[in-house]
């Protein structure tokens, strides 16, 4: 094995072989807003599904084998999901950052209900409420996490309304993840319904030609 040093490679490779899969396009059907769309691409040899898009880029590899995914491809098992989620989760499983992102808006809308009901229980002044309310307000465009906690801990009684700022953090569902799961996904698996039900009508007129060639065989004097 080589090193960094002499500039070798760390962990040579060697080709073991090669597979064949599809990759199906995807385009938005009103172009305006959108960018050019999506390419999903499914390996049944090595059980792996990579989508690239405008949006994003994820891949999750599951098992091939049959008996482990419960389906003879993984085309026939993404064509049997009732639901997007799943294969969107999958596929997003690396990190949480893939799904859900911190809102500072709707952490400080939070965080201005927490003060309104510490001045409901007599907690603080209805000054000190407003006073509060409007230092959180100016955290509104606060997207780093850290810097929106250090942000409140400048409050002066920011204390009365959360003594742990990342307990009250609000996140929403990134774009990228949205597009995924309603879009990508279940145009996905509605192709590979298609694949599937072509691929098993083929079998089908292949397996009933053998079956014919046999019984013409078995007739043949």
């Amino acid at each position: 094995m080589g090193s960094l040093n002499n500039g070798e490679d760390l962990l040579p490779m060697q080709f073991v072989r090669s597979s064949i899969s599809t990759t199906y396009h995807f385009s938005p059907t009103d172009k305006k807003p959108w960018g050019w769309g999506a390419l999903c691409t499914v390996n049944d040899q090595t059980g792996e599904l990579s989508v690239t898009s405008d949006w994003g880029s994820w891949s999750y590899q599951w098992s091939p084998n049959p008996k482990h995914l419960g389906s003879p491809t993984l085309t026939e098992f993404l064509s049997n999901r009732s639901s997007a989620h799943y294969v969107a989760d999958k596929l997003t499983s690396s990190d949480d950052k893939l799904r859900r992102h911190f809102s500072p808006e709707a952490t400080v809308k939070y965080l201005c209900k927490l003060a309104g009901e510490r001045y409901r229980d007599n907690d603080i002044t209805k000054g000190q409420c407003r006073e509060i309310v409007n230092e959180l307000r100016e955290m509104n465009r606060t997207d780093d996490e850290r810097d929106f906690v250090d942000a409140f801990y400048r409050i002066e009684l920011h204390d009365k309304v959360c003594s742990e700022p990342w307990e009250c953090f609000c996140h929403e569902p990134t774009t990228g993840y949205l597009v995924l799961l309603h879009s990508i996904i279940p145009a996905l698996i509605e192709s590979c319904r298609r694949t599937a039900a072509e691929r098993n009508a083929a079998m089908a007129v292949a397996s009933d030609h053998r079956a014919g060639n046999t019984a013409t065989n078995e007739d043949t004097p």
